[in-house]
């Protein structure tokens, strides 16, 4: 260690020796640029009097002037004027006599005496260097030097030119003492900065080298210290690894129990809406008197049943949709939509409820909002939640709507749905969105529901990166406002309409007698549906089994296909593909049945070879449209 501190130590002398050279050198070669500068200066200022002099010369010596006289104004005219800085100033000689500049430093005794006589006699005073100066004055040459009059004053630089004149030759030359040009510079400041600089960093490089030695002068106890400190660290890091590799494995349980409860809830949607298919769709079948006509009273009890079971279908759908949205599994079919069309349709759904309790319905939509982009299904069931609430908590004789406002500068659209009804506790808001929660007992035994309802409306518009807003005022009613973005109404590829099946009111009897393969392994769906389709106009054959369905689709030349991907023999994809199989039902129109939820099965079924798939429980009157709409496209 004190061997390495050792070459440590010669190589900061030498950087540190390296710096200081540095600066010494930088220092003189911008002092003598300086100097050289100075007298290229003096000798463009020399050679500028010069010219001068000889033009003023010849002028007066041509009017007649006396020599000694014109050279007495040439002094006075182009020689005394100039000074530089404090004792800088010019002179002019010839070969008869000198003709100085009146300088203090300048005896009287010297006067009129030659240039070398001159030095020669200041020489006694210290004078040197002087023998460029004196030979180029006396060989009328022109040139730059420095030589030293006065040893305290220090070197003086000068510079002189010749010209000729009146058969004699003049030099004129300008000198300035060394001190003054370097003082006049700005040499000091920058010397002092480098000086400054290579001190700082002396300091810091030694000051590194004195804390490495003191490192090196650390006891042996404080070694152990941080042996000690490493070795914790490295069983902490230990211990964050396993805990890490356990937190791992918690979150792969975590990911097994979120896929089996999304696959429980597959299943329990599939186990519940099977039997309300049959429940909704028996009902409708006897309320349309498919089986024989009904009473008064017995309608009535239709009418509640069908009620009934379409809430629990209701109620079903929003737990199964809630699941998927905080489990991220839902999927938006995220197009653009005709706003007037969507709130239009929405508002039919709770036209009845509003007609029996005398409610007002209103709506109002802006005139800018054409189009907006969003899952149509989804938002149709937001905001059929939000106008169902509106209905159930607004008294009779009141009044409830529909406003639309576009806010371009935000690039968003505003749709609220407002009522008079008996609105909300300001406590009681925080509460509002939140999943099986009724605002009170009271409440919920007088107007009934589940509680999911605004917790789904929060949730969608959220997929949507749109919010919700509320205000409310007991006794005064409630709005609620949706933000969904809005960017204008022009889309890529948008066409005029968007493609919608309503629910039929009526279905006329078909005129078509083409027979039909109902492929369903629920034997109370099954025969509904085959009582239905019958009563329609068409002639059905049921099949329990996929195998069944594929050899009577051969045998009695079957011309549409209405399947159960649920069959116990053959699951989802599997039926299709076995349908798809057969000559015989490989070009017909089928038509897919499930209650299952997963993501993407509806592209995936389709793509297996299906022309339509819905979703259970399905309206009979929706089947009957589709499979007129599929067998006109297939005879024609």
């Amino acid at each position: 260690m004190w061997k390495l501190q050792g070459w440590i130590a010669v190589l900061f002398i030498f950087i540190t020796a390296a710096l200081w050279l540095s600066v010494v050198v930088n220092n003189s070669n911008r002092q003598q640029e300086i100097l050289s500068n100075w007298n290229e200066a003096q000798m463009a200022l020399a050679k500028n009097a010069a010219a001068g002099v000889e033009g003023w010369m010849e002028q007066r010596l041509q009017n007649g002037v006396a020599p000694a006289q014109a050279e007495q104004e040439v002094v006075k005219r182009f020689i005394a004027p100039i000074h530089l800085l404090q004792s800088g100033d010019a002179w002019i000689y010839n070969r008869t006599h000198e003709i100085f500049n009146q300088g203090s430093d300048f005896p009287d005794a010297y006067r009129g005496k030659s240039i070398d006589q001159i030095f020669e006699m200041q020489k006694a005073k210290g004078a040197s260097h002087y023998g460029d100066l004196v030979q180029g004055v006396l060989n009328a040459t022109e040139g730059t030097s420095w030589y030293i009059w006065s040893p305290q004053d220090g070197r003086e630089y000068a510079a002189w030119t010749s010209i000729r004149l009146a058969g004699d030759t003049w030099t004129i030359g300008i000198s300035t003492p060394e001190p003054e040009i370097l003082a006049s510079s700005d040499l000091a400041q920058t010397l002092n900065r480098e000086m400054f600089g290579v001190g700082a960093m002396t300091l810091l490089l030694w000051g590194i080298f004195f804390l490495l030695v003191r490192v090196q002068k650390t006891t042996s106890a404080q070694m152990k210290m941080l042996e000690q400190s490493v070795n914790d660290q490295t069983a902490l890091a230990r211990r964050v690894t396993s805990q890490s590799e356990e937190l791992a494995q918690t979150n792969a349980e975590l990911a097994r129990a979120a896929s089996a409860k999304d696959e429980f809830l597959a299943n329990m949607g599939h186990e519940l809406r099977t039997p309300l298919s049959t429940i909704i769709g028996l009902s409708y079948a006897l309320q349309r008197e498919v089986y024989g006509p009904v009473t008064e009273k017995q309608a009535q009890s239709l009418n509640t049943i069908l009620t009934t079971g379409q809430h629990l279908s209701s109620v079903v759908s929003d737990i199964l949709d809630l699941s998927r949205i905080q489990a991220g599994t839902m999927t938006l079919d995220v197009r653009p939509i005709r706003l007037a069309a969507l709130l239009d349709s929405s508002l039919t759904f709770i036209d009845q409820q509003a007609y029996q309790k005398n409610i007002k319905v209103s709506s109002r939509c802006d005139e800018l909002v054409n189009l907006i982009e969003g899952d149509e299904l989804r938002l149709k069931q937001l905001l059929i939640n939000l106008l169902n609430n509106a209905v159930k908590f607004t008294p009779e004789g009141g009044e409830l709507g529909v406003e639309v406002k576009g806010e371009p500068e935000e690039q968003r659209v505003a749709i609220t749905v407002w009522d008079t009804g008996i609105g909300i506790a300001a406590e009681e808001l925080p509460r509002l969105f939140k999943p099986f929660v009724q605002l009170d007992g009271g409440t919920n035994r007088q107007y009934g529901g589940t509680g999911l309802g605004l917790s789904l409306v929060v949730r969608i518009a959220e997929t949507h990166n749109g919010s919700i807003t509320v205000t409310s005022e007991v006794g005064k009613g409630s709005r609620f406002t949706l933000y969904l973005p809005w960017h204008g109404n022009d889309y890529p590829g948008q066409t005029e309409s968007s493609f919608i099946i309503s629910t039929l009111q009526e279905v006329g009897r078909s005129e078509d007698r083409a027979t039909i393969v109902v492929a369903n392994s629920q034997s109370a769906e099954s025969s509904l549906m085959c009582d239905f389709l019958s009563a329609v106009g068409y002639e059905v054959i049921a099949s329990e089994r996929g195998e069944d369905a594929v050899r009577m689709c051969r045998d009695r030349h079957a011309r549409l296909i209405v399947a159960n991907i649920q069959m116990p023999d053959n699951e989802g994809q599997g039926l299709v593909r076995l349908l798809r199989s057969s000559p015989a039902s490989a070009s017909l129109p089928l038509i897919a049945l499930t209650s299952l939820t997963f993501p993407g099965a509806r592209e995936l079924i389709l793509q297996a070879g299906a022309n339509e798939y819905l979703q259970k429980p399905i309206r009979l009157d929706r089947i009957a449209e589709l499979v007129k709409t599929l067998l006109k496209a297939e005879k024609g």
